[in-house]
C-alpha cells in the first residue's frame, strides 16, 4: 500500500545517507593512490551496496509489490538507519536490538511496509516534546514467527504518560488484513508486538 506520508517520513534519512555515501565515493576516488586501488574498490563497492539496500527499502515504501523474500534482521536494520534522522529531528533517539533469530526469511515488501508504518505511527502518536528513546527489538517468537517489538523509554526525570499502542494497532489494521494470517499484531499498555510468518529464501533479497 503506497502512502506519501510514509515515504516522506523516511525521506530525510535517505537523503542524509545518500549524501554520506556520495562523499565516501568521492573521497576514495579523489585520494586514491596507485597502491590503494584494491582498498578504494572495496570502499566504493561497500557504499554502493549500502545505497542499493536503501533503494530496495524505499521501493517497498513506495508500494512496489515484489514477491522477493529477505532476511528480517537485515531488512529491519536498513529501515532503522533511514529512521534515525526523522526521529532525531523530533528530539528522539532510536535503538535497535537483535535477539537470536537465525536465518529468518520473510516477504520483504510486507515486512518493510508493516514495520515502517508501525514505527511512524508509534513516533507520531507520542506526545509533543517527548524526550527519550524509541526501542525496536527483533527476535523469534515461541511459535517460530519473527517478532518485532516497539516500546518507548522516557528520559530519566521525564513525566510518565500513557502509550497509544492500541491506536498504532488500529493504524496497521488495514495492512494486516491485506497480509492475512502472515502478520499478527498484539499490544500491551507498554509496547506493540508484530509477528511475521517465516518463509523460505525462494528469491533471496540481497542488500
Amino acid at each position: 500500500m503506497f502512502s506519501s506520508n510514509l515515504s516522506a517520513f523516511f525521506l530525510p534519512g535517505l537523503i542524509h545517507q545518500f549524501g554520506n555515501l556520495l562523499l565516501t565515493v568521492q573521497g576514495n576516488v579523489l585520494h586514491v593512490q596507485p597502491d590503494g586501488i584494491d582498498d578504494m574498490r572495496e570502499s566504493v563497492l561497500g557504499a554502493v551496496k549500502r545505497g542499493s539496500a536503501s533503494l530496495d527499502i524505499v521501493r517497498a515504501l513506495l508500494g512496489d509489490e515484489s514477491s522477493d523474500v529477505g532476511l528480517a534482521p537485515t531488512l529491519l536494520s536498513e529501515l532503522i538507519e533511514l529512521a534515525r534522522v526523522p526521529l532525531r529531528e523530533r528530539g528522539l533517539t532510536l535503538t535497535f536490538e537483535e535477539e537470536e533469530s537465525g536465518d529468518a526469511w520473510v516477504y520483504s515488501t510486507t515486512f518493510v511496509t508493516v514495520c515502517a508504518n508501525a514505527l511512524r505511527a508509534w513516533v507520531t502518536t507520542l506526545p509533543a516534546a517527548s524526550d527519550g528513546a524509541v526501542r525496536v527489538r527483533i527476535g523469534r517468537a515461541s511459535d517460530g514467527r519473527v517478532k518485532v517489538r516497539l516500546d518507548f523509554q522516557p528520559a530519566p526525570g521525564s513525566l510518565p504518560f500513557p502509550l497509544m499502542s492500541e491506536k498504532v494497532a488500529s493504524v496497521l489494521s488495514e495492512l494486516t488484513r491485506e497480509a492475512g494470517a502472515s502478520v499478527e499484531v498484539n499490544t500491551t499498555d507498554d509496547d506493540l508486538e508484530i509477528r511475521f510468518a517465516v518463509v523460505g529464501p525462494m528469491q533471496s533479497f540481497q542488500p
